[in-house]
């Protein structure tokens, strides 16, 4: 089965069970992605366009978005 994502990945958010992580986004110009203390974010993308974002720590990216854009990240239970 073939889906469209709303993000660069190689699986869609859809496809992640609820115990596997959380998405979590942002807008409006440069605007952080930010997981919880207890979390990692493991990817963030600027959406439509694709881009890569910055990661500042292993919490948290900054993005640069434009327009409608939007920034999402995938953040993970830390150890």
């Amino acid at each position: 089965e073939i889906r469209n994502c709303d993000w660069s990945s190689d699986v869609c958010s859809s496809d992640l069970g609820k115990s596997a992580g959380r998405v979590v986004s942002c807008s409006g110009g440069t605007c952080a992605v930010k997981c919880d203390a207890n979390e990692i974010l493991l990817a963030a993308r600027v959406t439509p366009e694709g881009a890569a974002c910055k990661f500042t720590d292993a919490g948290s990216a900054d993005c640069e978005t434009a327009g409608s854009a939007k920034a999402v990240g995938l953040c993970v239970a830390g150890n």
